[in-house]
């Protein structure tokens, strides 16, 4: 049996209101996942979560290129 080792990540670094709006810009309001809209739902926000793209543990940057804004459904789902 192989014995297993765990990397150290760094933290999580967190976006800015700035690097919120561009993502969201970018996607055109909507989860790149499954397309809800992230503005409104009725008159109710739609809550979202900064996600990587590509895992930090598979070698995903903290770049702006490789985060989105996934709506929270979605997000469990990962």
């Amino acid at each position: 049996m192989t014995e297993r080792t765990w990397a150290h990540l760094d933290p999580r670094t967190k976006l800015t209101r700035k690097q919120v709006a561009e993502l969201f810009l970018a996607q055109q309001g909507k989860c790149p996942l499954c397309g809800q809209k992230l503005q409104t739902k009725g008159h109710e926000p739609v809550e979202f979560n900064d996600e990587h793209m590509l895992p930090r543990w598979a070698g995903g940057s903290e770049s702006l290129g490789n985060r989105a804004l996934v709506c929270r459904p979605c997000a469990k789902k990962k």
